[in-house]
Protein backbone atom coordinates (compact mmCIF):
# COMPACT_ATOMS: atom_id res chain seq x y z
CA UNK A 1 0.00 0.00 0.00
CA UNK A 2 1.30 3.53 -0.96
CA UNK A 3 2.19 6.02 1.79
CA UNK A 4 0.21 9.42 1.57
CA UNK A 5 3.84 11.01 0.44
CA UNK A 6 4.58 8.51 -1.90
CA UNK A 7 1.15 9.07 -3.88
CA UNK A 8 1.72 12.68 -3.99
CA UNK A 9 5.25 12.29 -5.55
CA UNK A 10 4.31 10.08 -7.69
CA UNK A 11 1.30 11.90 -9.45
CA UNK A 12 3.89 15.11 -8.90
CA UNK A 13 6.02 12.32 -11.23
CA UNK A 14 2.75 11.89 -14.14
CA UNK A 15 2.18 15.80 -13.78
CA UNK A 16 5.51 16.60 -14.39
CA UNK A 17 6.00 14.07 -17.44
CA UNK A 18 2.70 15.66 -18.77
CA UNK A 19 3.49 19.15 -18.50
CA UNK A 20 7.03 18.43 -20.00
CA UNK A 21 5.75 16.80 -23.20
CA UNK A 22 3.25 19.55 -23.81
CA UNK A 23 0.17 16.29 -23.54
CA UNK A 24 0.31 16.25 -26.97
CA UNK A 25 1.36 14.42 -29.95
CA UNK A 26 5.04 16.76 -30.93
CA UNK A 27 4.12 18.20 -34.13
CA UNK A 28 0.54 18.29 -34.07
CA UNK A 29 -0.10 21.58 -34.51
CA UNK A 30 3.06 22.53 -35.99
CA UNK A 31 1.23 23.28 -39.34
CA UNK A 32 -0.61 25.95 -37.69
CA UNK A 33 1.12 29.42 -37.70
CA UNK A 34 0.04 32.49 -36.95
CA UNK A 35 0.76 35.40 -34.25
CA UNK A 36 -1.13 38.31 -32.80
CA UNK A 37 -1.23 41.93 -34.56
CA UNK A 38 -0.78 44.59 -33.11
CA UNK A 39 1.05 43.08 -30.15
CA UNK A 40 1.92 45.74 -27.83
CA UNK A 41 3.93 45.27 -24.39
CA UNK A 42 3.70 48.85 -23.29
CA UNK A 43 -0.19 48.79 -24.32
CA UNK A 44 -0.34 45.21 -22.25
CA UNK A 45 1.71 46.96 -19.32
CA UNK A 46 -0.83 50.06 -19.08
CA UNK A 47 -3.68 47.67 -18.97
CA UNK A 48 -2.67 45.75 -16.16
CA UNK A 49 -1.56 49.06 -14.21
CA UNK A 50 -4.63 49.99 -14.38
CA UNK A 51 -5.09 53.23 -16.72
CA UNK A 52 -5.04 56.62 -15.56
CA UNK A 53 -7.62 58.08 -18.12
CA UNK A 54 -10.69 60.15 -16.41
CA UNK A 55 -13.51 60.75 -18.85
CA UNK A 56 -14.12 64.01 -19.92
CA UNK A 57 -17.81 64.24 -19.23
CA UNK A 58 -20.39 62.01 -17.52
CA UNK A 59 -23.42 61.78 -18.18
CA UNK A 60 -26.53 59.86 -15.97
CA UNK A 61 -29.35 57.90 -17.76
CA UNK A 62 -31.80 55.62 -17.46
CA UNK A 63 -30.82 53.24 -20.28
CA UNK A 64 -28.19 53.63 -22.98
CA UNK A 65 -28.03 51.47 -25.84
CA UNK A 66 -24.47 52.04 -27.52
CA UNK A 67 -23.64 50.26 -31.24
CA UNK A 68 -20.65 50.66 -33.84
CA UNK A 69 -21.45 52.75 -36.72
CA UNK A 70 -21.90 49.46 -38.71
CA UNK A 71 -24.82 48.29 -36.51
CA UNK A 72 -26.29 51.74 -36.42
CA UNK A 73 -26.39 51.53 -40.63
CA UNK A 74 -28.41 47.79 -41.08
CA UNK A 75 -31.40 49.94 -38.91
Amino acid sequence: MLTRKEFLQYIALLAGGAYATGCRTPGAYDHIGGSIPGASVAAGHRLRDGLSVTPSKTIRTGVFIAATSTQAERT
